[in-house]
């Protein structure tokens, strides 16, 4: 099956073909109080000032790193089994310049195992950058499980596409999109889309705002009609840097470190 104005794209992995390369999340919701024109054109010129003085609030006393290759340098200096595996550029506070994200897997040995971490760095106008944020090392699961597919910055947001197969023979996508809102690095949406198990040719698209509770299913059963419907969850804050890689991260209900 193929969702309406949908690509259908091969990852590369023969398990990735039962489901979309690439995702997108519905757009936030504008504000409902309508000010009037004055106050949104105010609005308008401000926004980029207030959101790089939060910015730079929250990292005045982040390290400096003159280039990116100084960084990826210092997150090496512990171990020579540390790789970038996945990087993204693109502007995420509005001010214009290319920021960057990038995700690091290590070997740590057989105790330990493999891990992967996020980090998001901000150009400061100088040239250099600095860690915005970063998530703690997670387990690498791979083996089908949680497998990150791609990463992306546009509209000022990161996008991280984690693969699954379940055990039952289901299989899926979920892409969080992560944002800069209101000074703090926060999940904002999430589209999950899931093949059931068994031959039934059942698919499930679900996009969530993470801010609002709205939620879009669509839903269709081999050639049938496709089903859409529209309904709210109740949600609760769900952090960057709380996040695991695991492709249920952000489903309602679950219970996230940071509250």
């Amino acid at each position: 099956m193929t969702w309406p104005n949908e690509e259908s794209t091969s990852s590369g992995r023969s398990y990735q073909r039962a489901y979309p390369s690439r995702v997108q999340l519905i757009d936030l919701p504008e504000d409902m109080s309508k000010p009037n024109i004055r106050t949104r054109s105010m609005r308008f010129l401000l926004m980029p000032t207030l959101l790089s003085a939060l910015t730079f609030l929250t990292i005045a006393h982040a390290s400096t790193f003159p280039n990116l290759t100084a960084f990826k340098d210092s997150i090496s200096a512990n171990t020579d089994k540390a790789e970038t595996v996945y990087e993204a550029t693109g502007d995420l506070n509005g001010d214009g310049l290319d920021d960057f994200a990038l995700i690091v897997r290590r070997n740590n040995g057989e105790a330990v195992g493999l891990t992967q971490q996020l980090y998001v760095l901000l150009q400061i106008p100088s040239g250099g950058y600095v860690v915005a944020e970063k998530t703690a090392e997670s387990y690498f699961l791979g083996g089908g499980c949680c497998y990150v597919e791609s990463m992306e910055i546009r509209n000022s947001s990161i996008y991280i596409q984690t693969n699954f197969i379940e055990p039952d023979g289901g299989s899926g996508a979920t892409t969080n999109q992560f944002k800069l809102y209101k000074g703090v690095w926060k999940l904002v949406g999430m589209k999950r889309f899931y093949h059931e198990p068994g031959g039934v040719g059942k698919e499930t698209q679900t996009d969530t705002n993470a801010l609002t509770g709205s939620v879009i299913e669509k839903t269709q059963i081999s050639d049938n009609k496709l089903v859409i419907r529209n309904r709210k969850v109740g949600v609760s804050p769900r952090y960057l840097r709380d996040f695991d890689f695991d492709a249920d991260f952000g489903i309602t209900g679950r219970k996230e470190p940071s509250q």
